[in-house]
C-alpha cells in the first residue's frame, strides 16, 4: 500500500541509530516456581532450554511469576505467551514416570509444567547436574505447547539419558526440521491471531522504580483518526499547535491522517526526597516483525529531557489519505487495516545500563496496544 508510511513520534526526543533488529519469533513464559529451585538452577535450565529454542528459531523471554497473578503477571496472556509450572505436583492422571506435562487449563488455556521431584530423581540417577535435566524438560514441554509431538531422537524424545543430557550441555539435543518448521508456524499463526483484538483501549498506569527513582507511566489511547488532522498540543504551550508529518525529518502536518496514536507520560521523582527528577528517560526501539510491505525501520534511541520530572512520547502509526482522490479512500482505508507493526522498547533512566521496563507494542491504523510490559528494577508494581 503506497500510501501507508509508518509514524512514530516522540516529543523531546533526539534521533540515533542502534544494532541491527533480531527476525527471530519470540514468545513468553510465565515461570511459576512453585518447587522453589534455586535461582541459579532454574536460570540455568532456562539457558539450555533457551538455547534450544533459539535453534528453532524462536526467542523465549523469561518472566518470573512465581508471586502468582500480581503486577505485570496479572495481565491476560498475549498471543504468544504460555504460564510454565516448575512444581511439585502433576496433574494427577499423569504417570509418575513422567518428567512434565503440558495441559489445558480450566478456561482452555495451553499451560505447560515441569514435575521437580522427577528432575531430582534423574539427575541423581544419571550423575548429572539438576540444571541440565531442567533445562531438557523446559524445551520439551514448550515444545508440546508449540505443537511438536514425540519422535525418536532429540528434545522431543520420550525418555532422556546420560548421553541426551551430556548432549544438551553441549549446544545439541535439538529440534529436528519438521519440528522446528511446525513451532515456527504455531507462533507465526498465534501472532498472527492476536493482531486481529488490536484496538483503542482504556487508560493505563504503571509504576516502576530504580535504586533513585520513581516512574509512573500513563497510556492513554484516544479514538482512532479517520481522514483528520494530526496535531498536537504541549502543556507549556496549551495554544500552540505542533504539526506531525507521516515521513521523520519532513515538516508540515498530516492532513488528512488514518490511523491510531498512543500517548505516554512520564512522572520521575526522586526516591531520596519525593522532588522532580532532573534527568531524562532514554529508549531503544527495535522493530521486532512487521506485515509484508512496509518499510524496513531499522532500531533507533532517543532521550525524553523531563522538565519538572514530566515528559512526554507520542506513538502514531499510519498514513495521510490526502494524496488519494476522495473515492478511492474508504477502499485505501480497508486496505490498511491489514497493516501492523510489532515492536520492543526498552526504558532507562539516563545512563543506566539496565533497563526500568521494556514494553512490546502493536501499532495498527485501528489501534495501538501494549501486548507486554516487563520490569527490570526492583519496586515494580
Amino acid at each position: 500500500m503506497k500510501t501507508s508510511l509508518f509514524l512514530s513520534v516522540l516529543l523531546y526526543l533526539t534521533p540515533g541509530l542502534e544494532a541491527q533488529a533480531g527476525t527471530q519469533a519470540r514468545i513468553t513464559i510465565r515461570v511459576v516456581n512453585s518447587a522453589k529451585v534455586a535461582p541459579e538452577r532454574l536460570a540455568l535450565g532456562e539457558r539450555r532450554a533457551s538455547q534450544v529454542l533459539t535453534h528453532a528459531g524462536i526467542t523465549l523471554d523469561w518472566q518470573d511469576c512465581s508471586a502468582g497473578e500480581v503486577g505485570t503477571c496479572a495481565a491476560g496472556l498475549g498471543p504468544t505467551e504460555f504460564w510454565l509450572h516448575v512444581a511439585n505436583w502433576k496433574p494427577a492422571i499423569r504417570s509418575d514416570a513422567m518428567i512434565g506435562f503440558a495441559t489445558l487449563d480450566k478456561d482452555g488455556t495451553s499451560v505447560a509444567g515441569v514435575y521437580y521431584p522427577k528432575v531430582r530423581e534423574l539427575a541423581t540417577n544419571l550423575q548429572v547436574e539438576e540444571g541440565d535435566v531442567l533445562g531438557a524438560a523446559l524445551a520439551h514441554e514448550i515444545g508440546h505447547l508449540l505443537g511438536a509431538g514425540h519422535s525418536a531422537t532429540g528434545i522431543m524424545r520420550s525418555q532422556f539419558n546420560r548421553r541426551c543430557v551430556a548432549e544438551l550441555s553441549q549446544g545439541g539435543l535439538l529440534f529436528n526440521t519438521d519440528q522446528a518448521a511446525r513451532l515456527l508456524a504455531t507462533v507465526r499463526q498465534s501472532f498472527q491471531a492476536g493482531i486481529g483484538r488490536a484496538e483503542a483501549r482504556p487508560d493505563s498506569s504503571y509504576r516502576f522504580s530504580t535504586a533513585k527513582y520513581s516512574i509512573g507511566m500513563r497510556v492513554s489511547f484516544p479514538t482512532p483518526y479517520e481522514g483528520k488532522r494530526l496535531v498536537v498540543y504541549r502543556n507549556t504551550q496549551p495554544g500552540q499547535e505542533n504539526c506531525l508529518s507521516v515521513e521523520i525529518g519532513i515538516s508540515g502536518c498530516a492532513e488528512n491522517f488514518v490511523g491510531a496514536v498512543a500517548v505516554v507520560a512520564f512522572d520521575v521523582h526522586r526516591v531520596a526526597d519525593g522532588k522532580p527528577a532532573a534527568t531524562s528517560i532514554r529508549e531503544v526501539v527495535t522493530v521486532l516483525e512487521q506485515s509484508p510491505g512496509l518499510p524496513d525501520r531499522p532500531p533507533f534511541a532517543m532521550s525524553i529531557k523531563l522538565v519538572d520530572g514530566i515528559g512526554s512520547d507520542l506513538q502514531a502509526f499510519g498514513y495521510d489519505e490526502s494524496p488519494a482522490p476522495p473515492a478511492e479512500r474508504p477502499a485505501e482505508r480497508e486496505r490498511a487495516k491489514a497493516e501492523w507493526r510489532h515492536y520492543r522498547q526498552e526504558l532507562y533512566i539516563d545512563k543506566d545500563r539496565r533497563p526500568f521496563a521494556v514494553v512490546e507494542w502493536l501499532h495498527r491504523t485501528t489501534g495501538i496496544r501494549i501486548l507486554r510490559i516487563d520490569s527490570f528494577a526492583r519496586g515494580t508494581e
